[in-house]
């Protein structure tokens, strides 16, 4: 039997550690509030679309930002599916805007002009190995000569419908003057690779998803890297062990 003053005592200790679990519950809450916002900025979405990915009134998803509510697991899961976010970003500690600040319009300014005097610069360069003249691209491009002149200086923009056009009347792919660099280039390069490997077959995707088999992985790389001769020597000595 328990005395008054036992009950007592254990009724304090378990009130002291509920308090602690609420505060506990209350920084995951606020926690969790920042890393919805910090995924908003990183998909550059607004407060209306995320809280129709959560089914929820935007007074009610601002809350959640705000730490003073938290949505439910199937909402964050719809949340990230919508918004192309990984889950596990939502009980970790990094920043996605940070990283990929894809909302900053300043900073997407800065990108653009940059571009538009790479991709100027490219066009100069490849009309030289061609020894075409300005007047020659221009006039088939639908252009004045000062206007591709500008152009190729990075002061005013090329449409991307002509710009194609003057790829092909230079003889490179168009995708050679996108960005291959700078973070739309790492973005874009991150979305072929999740594209490639969506495609793979479910048991592929486990077996490279899994880290037991990165040893096989990084071999798979290493054989990929050498010459043929190379791998018809090792090929022969794995026979020899064989007999």
């Amino acid at each position: 039997m328990y005395s008054r003053a036992n009950i007592e005592g254990i009724i304090e200790r378990m009130g002291n550690y509920m308090e602690k679990e609420q505060q506990r519950i209350m920084l995951r809450q606020r926690k969790l509030g920042i890393l919805l916002y910090d995924a908003r900025l990183a998909a550059g979405a607004s407060t209306d679309t995320c809280a129709r990915l959560m089914g929820v009134t935007p007074e009610e998803y601002t809350r959640f930002e705000d730490g003073l509510d938290s949505p439910s697991l199937p909402q964050v899961e719809t949340f990230a599916y919508g918004l192309n976010i990984p889950l596990s970003h939502f009980t970790g500690n990094q920043a996605l805007s940070t990283n990929a600040p894809r909302a900053d319009d300043v900073k997407l300014d800065l990108i653009r002009n940059l571009r538009q005097k790479v991709i100027g610069a490219r066009i100069m360069q490849e009309r030289g190995r061609l020894n075409l003249a300005t007047a020659d691209i221009a006039l088939i491009a639908g252009l004045t000569e000062d206007e591709l002149v500008n152009a190729e200086a990075g002061y005013v923009p090329v449409s991307f419908p002509r710009l194609q056009l003057i790829a092909e009347l230079l003889d490179i792919p168009i995708d050679s003057l996108y960005d291959q660099q700078g973070i739309i280039g790492q973005w874009r390069k991150q979305q072929e690779r999740d594209t490639i490997f969506a495609a793979l077959s479910p048991e592929l995707q486990d077996f490279i998803c899994n880290p037991v088999n990165l040893p096989y992985l990084d071999l798979a790389v290493r054989l990929s890297e050498m010459d043929a001769q190379k791998l018809r020597s090792i090929a022969e000595s794995i026979l020899e062990i064989t007999y």
